[in-house]
């Protein structure tokens, strides 16, 4: 896998703004209401010194983005795979980088999330 300093070199393929609020919205949305992702206060009790978003969150972002990106160059199926490295603590500015077929995540200068896509 790559660095931090390398995966930023890549093409910028999405960015997104996520507040402090990200993860309780989610949560909503998914069910997903495990108390990391809610409040500082809740997250500390778990460890974290902030909330973070959910995986899938991130996952979801990653794969809208990267859809267009490969629909534009293939008209069959494909699929992509995913590493979790760090967490996307809250609030935070992602970047989504994208260099042949991997992808990575940034979000406030942590590389936290890295990939492959691929067309099938």
């Amino acid at each position: 896998m790559k660095d931090a300093a390398s995966v930023s070199s890549w093409p910028v393929i999405h960015r997104w703004r996520l507040d402090a609020a990200a993860g309780r919205r989610y949560a909503a949305l998914s069910g997903d209401y495990n108390p990391i992702h809610l409040w500082g206060w809740s997250a500390k009790l778990f460890g974290f010194s902030k909330p973070i978003i959910q995986g899938m969150e991130t996952v979801a972002r990653c794969e809208a983005a990267l859809a267009r990106l490969v629909g534009a160059a293939h008209e069959k199926p494909w699929q992509m795979s995913v590493r979790f490295i760090k967490p996307v603590s809250l609030p935070a500015q992602a970047v989504l980088h994208a260099s042949s077929q991997q992808f990575a995540v940034m979000a406030n200068d942590t590389l936290c999330l890295a990939g492959t896509f691929t067309s099938l």
